[in-house]
C-alpha cells in the first residue's frame, strides 16, 4: 500500500513529528464525553449503593432485634413455666432443681406484687363505693377477679364479684390464721377449680381485704414478671435505646431502657392494630431509632407484641458522609476532566514518538531472542569437550588403573560416577537445547543402594571438608525399585546437600534404607543442622520459596516432583536447633 494510501487511512503517520488530525480538538472532546457518562454512572451507581447498603444495616438492626425478641420470649416463656410447676399446674414434673427455686422466687415476686395491689386498696374502697364502674376498671386493669372485704369474725361486708360455692370456708381460714398476711394459691371451690386468694389487714379499721383471681389472671401476673425479668436478663445489649412489651389491649407488660408508658402508647397509634403486626419503622427524632416490633407468644398463644428499639444514629450519619464522598469525588471528577482533556491534546504531538520508542524496544526484543539461540547453540558446542572428556575418563579407566586391587576398586568407582555426571551433563544439556519436547521419566529396575552409593562418593568430600561425619546404613543392599536412576540421583544428591549444608560447624549426616515391608521400602536422610521452623515445614517444597543467600532454593522442589514422579512419598520432620529428618517412601519393584 502506498504512503499516500496509508496517510488517507490513519489519523498521523509514524515517521512524522507532529500528529496530523483532520481535527485536533475531536479526540479531546470525545474523550470528555466518555469520560462524563463514566462520571455519571458512577455518580448514580454510588447513589444505588448508598441506598443499599443502608437498607443492608437496617436489616441488620431488624434481625439482631428480632433475635433480642427471641430471646426474651424463649427466656420468659422458661420463667413462667418454673412458675406453673410450683404451682401445681405443670404438665411435667421438674428434675432441676435450680428450676425449682427459680419457680418459687418468681412465686414470691408475684405474692409481693399482689400485697403491695391488696394494699392500696384500703385506701380506694370508699372511691370504688361510690364509683362502681371504677372497681371494674381496676379490676381489669390488674387483672383480678374480684375484691372480698371481711371483718374480724370472717363476715363479708362487700365483694365485687359472687363468690364461688366453697370458698368462704378458705377466707375464714386465712382470717383464722391471724396473720396481718394471709395467701392461699391452691384454694379450690367446690367444682374444683383454683382460685388464688391474697389478703391483707386494714390499717385503718378492722378486717382484711382479699384479692381473688383465677388461672388466667395468675398466669398473667407471673407473665408481667417473667417478661420484666427477661427483659432486664436478655433484653438490653449494647446499642439498645428501649424494650417494652405490651398485652393484645395495650397494656405495659414490661420496660426497659429511656422510655415511658405514654410514649410506648403514642408510638403505638402509628402501627396497624393486627394483633400480629411485624416489621420495622424509622423513629425521627434525636437520636433516630429503628424500631422493630413483633408478636411474643407464651405456651403457643400470643400475649402480646414486643417492641425493641435501637440508636441507628450511626447508620444515617454513614450515609450522609457517603453522600458528602461522592459529590466530592464528582466534582473531583470534573476538574480532572478539565486537565485530562488538555493534557490528552498536547500528548498526542508525543505519541508518535512513544511508537518510535515501541519500535526500538522491539528491535531490543529480537536481539534479545538472537542471544537466546546463541546461548542454545553454546549449550550445544559443550557437548564437544564432554564428549572429549569423556573420551579421556575411558582411557584413564583402561590405561591408567592402578594395580592394587583395593586402590583399582576406589578408583574405578570414582569414574564410574564421573562418567554418571557427565552422562547426566549431556542431558541436562539435551532438555535445554530442547525445551518444546517433554522429559519422561526412563524407568528401569535397579538397585537403590547403587544410587545411594554414588550420591555419598559425590557428598563425602564436601562433607568431610566441613568436618561433618556421614553415617548410612541399608538392611537389604539388594532392594530394587523401578524408577529412572538419572532423577533418582539427582533427587536423592539435593536432599544429601541441603542436609550437609544445614550444618554450621561439625555434625552428622545419618542415611539409612530399609524395607518395614515387603511393598515399599523407606529412605531416612537425618541432619544434626540448624532445624526448619515449624511455619515453614510446609512451604519448603514450593518453587517460590527459600531461606539461601546464595543459590536459588530448587533442590527440595526438585526432590519431591521426582519422588511423586515415582509413585513416592516425601515428609520431613524438624526441631529448631536440633535437626531435621527426611522420610522418602518408594514402592519395590
Amino acid at each position: 500500500m502506498s504512503g499516500e494510501a496509508n496517510n488517507k487511512r490513519y489519523p498521523f503517520r509514524l515517521d512524522s513529528k507532529e500528529p496530523v488530525f483532520s481535527s485536533p480538538l475531536l479526540p479531546p472532546v470525545i474523550f470528555v464525553l466518555f469520560c462524563l457518562i463514566i462520571v455519571s454512572l458512577f455518580f448514580i451507581t454510588a447513589i444505588l449503593d448508598i441506598g443499599r447498603t443502608q437498607n443492608t444495616l437496617l436489616d441488620v438492626f431488624e434481625n439482631k432485634g428480632k433475635t433480642i425478641i427471641e430471646s426474651v420470649e424463649i427466656l420468659a416463656q422458661n420463667k413462667l413455666k418454673e412458675f406453673m410447676a410450683v404451682t401445681g399446674r405443670a404438665e411435667n414434673s421438674f428434675i432441676d432443681v435450680e428450676a425449682i427455686e427459680e419457680g418459687f422466687r418468681i412465686q414470691e415476686v408475684v405474692l409481693n406484687s399482689l400485697l403491695d395491689t391488696a394494699k392500696t386498696l384500703e385506701h380506694r374502697l370508699e372511691e370504688f363505693s361510690s364509683e362502681p364502674t371504677q372497681t371494674s376498671e381496676f379490676e381489669i386493669r390488674e387483672n383480678i377477679l374480684g375484691i372480698i372485704v371481711t371483718d374480724n369474725e370472717g363476715s363479708i361486708q362487700s365483694a365485687s364479684t359472687p363468690i364461688p360455692q366453697g370458698m368462704g370456708k378458705h377466707i375464714r381460714s386465712l382470717i383464722d390464721s391471724g396473720g396481718a398476711v394471709a395467701l392461699n394459691f391452691y384454694a379450690r371451690d367446690d367444682k374444683g377449680e383454683i382460685f388464688p386468694i391474697v389478703g391483707v389487714k386494714k390499717e385503718r379499721s378492722a378486717g382484711m381485704i382479699f384479692l381473688m383471681l383465677n388461672r388466667e389472671g395468675l398466669k398473667y401476673r407471673a407473665s408481667k414478671v417473667a417478661f420484666q425479668e427477661a427483659v432486664e436478663e436478655r433484653g438490653w445489649r449494647k446499642g439498645v435505646y428501649y424494650f417494652a412489651v405490651l398485652d393484645t389491649s395495650g397494656n405495659l407488660l414490661a420496660a426497659g431502657g429511656d422510655i415511658s408508658f405514654v410514649s410506648i402508647q403514642e408510638a403505638d397509634k402509628t402501627k396497624p392494630d393486627a394483633p400480629g403486626r411485624e416489621g420495622r419503622r424509622i423513629l425521627d427524632g434525636s437520636p433516630r431509632l429503628l424500631e422493630v416490633f413483633a408478636p411474643v407468644r407464651l405456651e403457643g398463644i400470643q400475649i402480646g407484641t414486643a417492641q425493641v428499639a435501637m440508636d441507628t444514629e450511626e447508620v444515617f450519619r454513614l450515609k450522609e458522609r457517603n453522600q458528602r464522598h461522592i459529590f466530592l469525588s464528582a466534582l473531583l471528577m470534573m476538574t480532572a476532566l478539565v486537565a485530562a482533556a488538555f493534557l490528552f491534546y498536547r500528548l498526542q504531538g508525543r505519541h508518535a514518538k512513544k511508537i518510535q520508542e515501541m519500535r526500538k524496544r522491539l528491535a531490543q526484543a529480537e536481539r534479545l531472542s538472537s542471544l537466546g539461540r546463541i546461548a542454545a547453540g553454546f549449550a550445544h558446542e559443550i557437548r564437544n569437550p564432554l564428549n572429549a572428556v569423556s573420551i579421556a575418563i575411558q582411557r584413564i579407566a583402561r590405561e591408567f588403573a592402578p594395580a592394587e586391587s583395593l586402590n583399582k576398586d576406589e578408583f574405578m568407582n570414582i569414574l564410574g560416577v564421573v562418567r554418571e555426571e557427565i552422562r547426566r551433563l549431556n542431558r541436562i544439556i539435551e532438555e535445554f537445547v530442547s525445551p518444546a519436547r517433554e522429559r519422561h521419566p526412563d524407568f528401569k529396575q535397579g538397585k537403590i543402594a547403587d544410587v545411594l552409593n554414588r550420591v555419598l562418593i559425590l557428598v563425602k568430600e564436601l562433607a568431610e571438608s566441613r568436618g561433618i561425619e556421614i553415617e548410612f546404613y541399608w538392611d537389604d543392599p539388594e532392594a530394587v525399585v523401578m524408577m529412572d536412576a538419572s532423577m533418582m540421583h539427582q533427587a536423592l544428591l539435593n536432599l544429601m546437600k541441603n542436609a550437609v549444608e544445614s550444618i554450621e560447624g561439625r555434625g552428622k549426616v545419618s542415611v539409612s534404607c530399609v524395607s518395614p515391608r515387603s511393598d515399599h521400602l523407606v529412605i531416612m536422610i537425618k541432619d544434626t543442622g540448624a532445624g526448619i521452623a515449624e511455619k515453614d515445614t510446609e512451604r519448603i517444597f514450593d518453587f517460590e520459596y527459600t531461606t539461601k543467600e546464595k543459590g536459588l532454593g530448587l533442590g527440595l522442589p526438585i526432590a519431591r516432583e521426582i519422588i511423586q514422579a515415582h509413585g513416592g512419598k516425601i515428609s520431613v520432620e524438624s526441631v529448631p536447633g536440633k535437626g531435621t529428618v527426611f522420610q522418602i517412601i518408594l514402592p519395590l519393584r
